[in-house]
């Protein structure tokens, strides 16, 4: 038979903080994991949006996903803050590094779109207009 464990009041209010930090700790890993699929569906659309090759792209469906990744991008940040400035036990200090970054290092990679995007249109000013979308 197992021995009742004695923890005093400050004993059993210190595990209660360590597990609810735990538990916000978890809920912001949720967070992470609802934030990648429409990460992935942005990017699809994007690439959809400009055409198959040598056919016309839309144009306002390019603007409407740029401005749908722009709020992505939003949604990030906060969430990235959040990580940083968790409040949780040193045993757990470790923990929260390995995330932080997680999801603004792909969130930075965005950042290249615009350029990509500069350059495809100057390669199309090259060629025939009919390939574009006014």
């Amino acid at each position: 038979m197992p021995q009742a464990v004695n923890l005093t009041q400050c004993q059993i209010s210190q595990r209660f903080v360590t597990i609810l930090h735990c538990c916000r700790f978890r809920l912001k890993l949720a967070e992470m994991q609802q934030l990648i699929p429409p990460f992935t569906g942005l990017l699809e659309r994007l690439t959809l949006s400009f055409g198959a090759p040598g056919e016309k792209g839309d144009i306002n469906e390019i603007h409407h996903v740029c401005c749908l990744i722009f709020d992505y991008i939003k949604q990030v940040i906060v969430l990235e803050e959040s990580v940083h400035f968790v409040h949780v036990p040193s045993e757990c200090v470790d923990l929260v590094n390995l995330f932080k970054n997680c999801i603004g290092s792909q969130a930075m990679k965005l950042a290249e779109i615009p350029d990509a995007l500069n350059e495809v249109t100057t390669t199309s000013n090259q060629q025939p207009p009919s390939l574009l979308t006014a």
